[in-house]
């Protein structure tokens, strides 16, 4: 594709995308599950191994240290802080799986990328929908938050865990002081993967920032509270993105009427990342949630009413430009 205009070339990747969810939603398939090791508190548990056997496609270009970048239809490479940190933390469960120094070099290496702003807010650089950059990401702050954790762990270095603890400064503040922290319905807190207003509540992107959290939250007493607080969060307020028979993506259908059903590979890292929390946390709630909704991808009719409501949401809404993020 190296001969296609930016424009044709972004076209083509949106068909292909389309072509995936769909193949997705009549076969099932998904890329996302939770890691076999992930009750042991060391790798991360969101198994993205998958993604790092096709590093061409998930992670191509790299800069000079061989961070991941995105190239963008206008032709121009950017950094995009959620492909950075899936990148960093696949080389670190596959250096915990074979002790290979390469792989702790390159995961090294992404960490070092997420010490580079001071305040610890990894910023995108590019316009989102409504958001217009620079903006930072609930997700984006959680998955940096989770490779710094471990760049301790790793290297006893005090310097990753403090701008670990940085990092987490904008979950305690609400969107208009420029933090990430919402409320849904006003009774439930929320972190904002895209913190706009108003918010739509991105259901994955919050567990991404959970698990961030707590992390950290293993590590610095100061996070404790936090994580708890949103612990309790999600077993109040998980069922508002059940549909049903599936899982929905964001809340934005209880302001606009349309259901916005996750892909087949988003529903799938939603139940990754509940059979997590819930084993994490504890949580029977939890651990059901995750069983029923492993049910509904089981369910070929569920598949396929998935499909039929997200085709018509894009009927009537098309989906805002992506983040660059390796599920995009």
């Amino acid at each position: 594709m190296a001969l296609l205009s930016p424009q044709l070339r972004s076209r083509l990747e949106a068909t292909h995308k389309i072509a995936i969810d769909l193949v997705g939603y009549l076969l099932g398939g998904t890329p996302f599950r939770i890691h076999p090791e992930a009750d042991g508190g060391e790798v991360y548990p969101v198994d993205l191994g998958y993604f790092l056997r096709r590093e061409r496609r998930y992670f191509e270009p790299k800069d000079a240290l061989g961070i991941p970048l995105r190239r963008f239809p206008d032709g121009k490479p950017q950094y995009v802080p959620t492909r950075v940190a899936a990148y960093g933390l696949a080389r670190f469960n596959r250096y915990l799986e074979r002790g290979n120094a390469a792989d702790r070099e390159a995961f090294l290496r992404v960490a070092n990328w997420f010490m580079r702003p001071k305040d610890a807010l990894w910023r995108y650089t590019f316009d989102r929908g409504r958001l217009r950059a620079p903006w930072i990401s609930a997700m984006a702050q959680g998955q940096g938050v989770s490779v710094l954790v471990r760049a301790w762990r790793t290297t006893g270095e005090a310097r990753y865990l403090e701008q670990a603890r940085r990092a987490t400064i904008p979950f305690q503040a609400p969107i208009a002081a420029g933090g990430l922290r919402s409320s849904v319905e006003g009774r439930c807190p929320f972190w904002e993967e895209y913190p706009e207003e108003p918010p739509v509540h991105v259901l994955n992107g919050f567990f991404f920032a959970l698990i961030g959290v707590l992390d950290l939250a293993t590590h610095a007493d100061d996070a404790t509270s936090l994580a708890r607080s949103m612990s309790d969060a999600v077993e109040r307020c998980v069922e508002l993105w059940d549909l049903g028979y599936w899982s929905s993506y964001d809340l934005a259908h209880r302001v606009h009427g349309w259901a916005n059903p996750a892909t087949v590979a988003y529903h799938q890292l939603h139940v990754a990342q509940l059979r997590f929390l819930a084993q994490h946390l504890g949580s029977e709630r939890l651990r059901a949630t995750a069983a029923r909704w492993e049910g509904y991808a089981r369910d070929p009719r569920a598949r396929l009413r998935a499909m039929w409501e997200k085709v018509r949401l894009r009927m009537h809404q098309p989906a805002p430009g992506a983040t660059g993020g390796v599920k995009s």
